[in-house]
């Protein structure tokens, strides 16, 4: 899988050189988008993740390169399978995909742009959202299911940015990297806008871009909890990464052909700054001690897998765990056993369900960052948390571990411990 990746993301970069140029005919900015992509904070994280999700990078992009081709039935044919093959490979993605056709389509019809010079058009629209929504219906059920229940669902309570209070300067250092591309991005929007040159097509991409900005980067829109974690657009990078790149790599040249020689060298050293940044954050670099922040790591090690699979095993009714070992388990060969670690707010207490539940600690995640929980509000257990909602980080000084101590110590690798509930015998079972 990962070198099926590796050789994805190879061929992501020569697609978005080759898109920018057929669009803008310029080689200098397709080569800067192509640099803009190698450094965009979502692509080099997802583009390490290894997931169904991180090929969609590729799909999409495929997909805008096409739209860009001179339209003959193998073009459109190649379009239709592409939505296509998003849809089946990673169906939770298509809704963000959509989204941005439908943008591109509406800006069309604002700009009274030729119908015959449509990237995107009604009937292709309509195909993908009947395409969509028939393999919902019948192939992805569980995609459908969890989609309609984050609409309805409960969002996520407090303030979702809480943990620049916790580590403000490693959050500053962290986030930082958008501020000058996202400055870049703006002269890139502006000189456009002011060009009497481009073709609206052209004007079109910009214009997304602008708007994906306010869902891409940190900001006012990521502070709604409903829209940012049930609607999933904090995670709205994956699918704007080329509009965006496009952006700052027109700002960034804009500023080197335009500016004098000292304004030039403060342009690229601001964009040294963004490199660096960009390359050096938590996300992307998470044993950096300078900007490790202490919350969950994205993998586990081998101890850790070794104990999940082995009390899923075991387990006759829920392992408990925390957030990402709780995700794990549902895509391991016991999903029906996974399911998040609750804590009562009221009496900071392990809850479960049964006395057939296993609590499993990751005690050496535990000893060097919080492990993420699910908070229940009023003490009781929910078979189906939103796992949008209501989530908090338990450090190794929480009193909440002192309750481990009303549990069975079942099992302890080193790394890895999991306790059971104490099994108290009913009054007649005392007294025979």
């Amino acid at each position: 899988m990962f070198l099926i990746n590796g050789v994805v993301y190879s061929l992501l970069v020569i697609l978005v050189y080759l898109a920018v140029n057929k669009l803008v005919q310029n080689e200098k900015i397709a080569l800067l988008s192509a640099l803009f992509l190698c450094l965009n904070p979502d692509v080099l994280f997802y583009g390490m993740y290894s997931i169904p999700r991180s090929a969609v990078f590729f799909l999409e992009m495929l997909l805008i390169y096409l739209m860009l081709q001179e339209r003959d039935i193998i073009t459109v044919a190649l379009m239709i399978f592409t939505a296509l093959a998003i849809v089946m490979y990673h169906p939770a993605s298509i809704p963000f995909v959509l989204l941005i056709l439908v943008i591109i389509y509406f800006l069309q019809r604002l700009y009274k742009i030729k119908k015959s010079g449509y990237l995107v058009t009604l009937n292709y629209l309509f195909l993908v959202i009947v395409m969509t929504l028939t393999y919902w219906l019948f192939y992805g059920q569980e995609v459908f299911r969890a989609i309609v229940k984050n609409l309805v669902g409960e969002g996520p309570t407090g303030v979702l940015t809480k943990s620049i209070l916790v580590t403000p300067f490693n959050e500053l250092f962290n986030y930082l990297q958008y501020s000058p591309l996202l400055f870049f991005l703006i002269c890139g929007v502006l000189y456009v806008l002011n060009s009497q040159k481009l073709a609206k097509t052209n004007i079109l991409f910009y214009i997304t871009a602008l708007g994906l900005a306010f869902v891409t980067f940190p900001g006012p829109a990521l502070l709604i909890n409903k829209i940012a974690r049930n609607f999933n657009f904090i995670r709205f990078g994956e699918y704007s990464f080329f509009f965006i790149c496009l952006a700052g790599a027109t700002g960034l040249y804009i500023l080197l052909i335009k500016l004098k020689n000292r304004q030039r060298i403060g342009a690229a050293l601001l964009f040294a700054l963004m490199v660096f940044l960009g390359v050096s954050n938590d996300f992307n670099a998470s044993d950096n001690p300078l900007v490790k922040r202490p919350f969950y790591t994205y993998y586990f090690t081998e101890s850790e897998i070794t104990a999940m699979n082995r009390l899923g095993y075991l387990a006759k009714g829920y392992v408990t765990a925390d957030y990402p070992a709780a995700r794990y388990m549902e895509y391991s060969d016991f999903p029906q056993k996974a399911h998040i670690l609750e804590v009562s707010a009221l009496e900071q207490k392990i809850l479960t369900n049964s006395s057939d539940d296993l609590i499993l600690i990751r005690k050496d995640e535990l000893s060097k960052r919080p492990l993420k929980l699910y908070t229940s509000a009023d003490g009781k257990f929910r078979v189906e948390p939103s796992l949008a909602a209501s989530q908090d980080y338990y450090g190794e000084d929480s009193p909440l571990w002192d309750n481990l101590d009303e549990f069975n110590s079942i099992y302890d690798s080193g790394t890895v411990c999991a306790a059971k509930s104490i099994e108290r015998m009913s009054p007649d079972e005392d007294n025979p």
